[in-house]
């Protein structure tokens, strides 16, 4: 249960990550995935929630999403 939950955080911080990078080099996502995107930073605090109840998974495995995402965002 811990590990999906993980992943999923994971996978969205990939995704928008991602999404951001196309849109800085000029591609236009698609329109559902940019909902996704403008909806990301509500997703944030749901992470930080699993930062602090299961560090010792989360850290580990979400620390470079997130860091590619919030540079693709500066």
């Amino acid at each position: 249960m811990y590990n999906i939950l993980v992943n999923y955080t994971c996978s969205l911080y990939r995704l928008a990550a991602r999404r951001k990078i196309q849109a800085l080099l000029g591609r236009q996502p698609n329109s559902e995935y940019n909902q996704i995107c403008f909806l990301f930073p509500y997703f944030f605090l749901f992470s930080f929630f699993l930062y602090c109840f299961y560090f010792r998974i989360c850290f580990r495995k979400c620390l470079l999403s997130m860091l590619t995402y919030f540079i693709a965002c500066f």
